[in-house]
C-alpha cells in the first residue's frame, strides 16, 4: 500500500475516540447489542413492505403488458423494451433489499469478500457520490471469509462511510496466514488531516492508521476481517 511515514495521532479533538475506561465497555457492547437488535427488526419490517410494494408493482406491469399485447399476441417492440427495462429494475430492488436484509441480521454465513465490497458499495452509493469519493476495488473474486458475512458488510459500510469525503478512496483484500485482512488506502483533496470517523474506526478496530509518504494527503489501515476459507 506505500512506504509509511508513521503513525497518525488524533487531532481536533478526536481524543474522545480513543478507547476509555475498561468499566465501560460492558455498557458499549450493550449499547451496539441493542443498536444490531433495532438494525434488523427494522429491516424486517422495511424488508416486507417494500417487496410487498415491488410484488404490487411486477402484477401491475403485467396487466399493463396484457393490455397493450396486439390481436397476435405480440408487444410492440418499442414497449417491450420499457417492459423489460422495469421488470429488470423491479428485480434489482428486490435483490438490494434481500441483500440489505441479510447484512442487517448478522447471520453468520460464508461470504465472497469481493460481493461482500459491491453490496457495501451499492449500499453506500448516494453517500460516496455526494461526498466525492471514487471508490475503486482491488479485492480478488473467490476470496472468503468463514462464517462473518454480517459483519465483514458491516465493516466494510463503516469504512466506506467514515472514507465519504472529496478525494480516492481503495480497498484492498488479501489472505495472510489463514486471515483475510481488509486494506484501505485514502487520498483526500484537501490536507485537513485524516476524517475524524476515520480515526476513531481505526481506533476501535485496533487496525492502525499510517500516512503514506507523498505530495499529498494518503493513509492506509489494516482491518482483520476474520478466518480465509480455501477451496470454495
Amino acid at each position: 500500500m506505500g512506504a509509511v511515514v508513521g503513525p497518525i495521532a488524533p487531532r481536533d479533538g478526536s481524543e474522545r475516540y480513543a478507547a476509555g475506561d475498561v468499566a465501560d465497555e460492558p455498557f458499549a457492547r450493550l449499547g451496539e447489542a441493542e443498536r444490531a437488535a433495532l438494525l434488523a427488526r427494522l429491516s424486517a419490517g422495511l424488508s416486507h413492505e417494500t417487496r410487498n410494494s415491488l410484488n404490487s408493482l411486477a402484477i401491475h406491469l403485467e396487466v399493463l403488458a396484457d393490455k397493450i399485447r396486439e390481436p397476435d399476441g405480440r408487444i410492440p417492440a418499442a414497449l417491450e423494451r420499457n417492459l423489460k427495462a422495469a421488470r429488470a429494475q423491479i428485480r434489482r430492488m428486490d435483490e438490494l433489499v434481500r441483500r440489505f436484509a441479510e447484512f442487517a441480521s448478522g447471520r453468520r454465513e460464508d461470504g465472497e469478500v469481493h460481493q461482500l465490497a459491491l453490496d457495501a458499495a451499492e449500499l453506500c452509493a448516494f453517500q460516496l457520490r455526494r461526498a466525492g469519493t471514487t471508490l475503486s476495488l482491488e479485492i480478488p473474486a473467490g476470496l472468503r471469509v468463514g462464517g462473518e458475512s454480517g459483519f465483514v458488510c458491516r465493516i466494510l459500510v463503516e469504512v466506506l462511510l467514515a472514507c465519504a469525503a472529496p478525494g480516492s478512496l481503495r480497498l484492498e483484500a488479501a489472505r495472510e496466514d489463514g486471515i483475510v485482512w481488509l486494506g484501505v488506502v485514502l487520498e483526500a483533496e484537501d490536507d485537513v488531516g485524516p476524517p475524524l470517523e476515520l480515526l476513531a474506526l481505526a481506533e476501535r478496530l485496533g487496525g492502525g492508521l499510517d500516512r503514506l509518504e507523498g505530495s499529498v494527503e494518503r493513509w492506509a489501515m489494516r482491518i482483520p476481517l476474520g478466518a480465509g476459507i480455501v477451496g470454495r
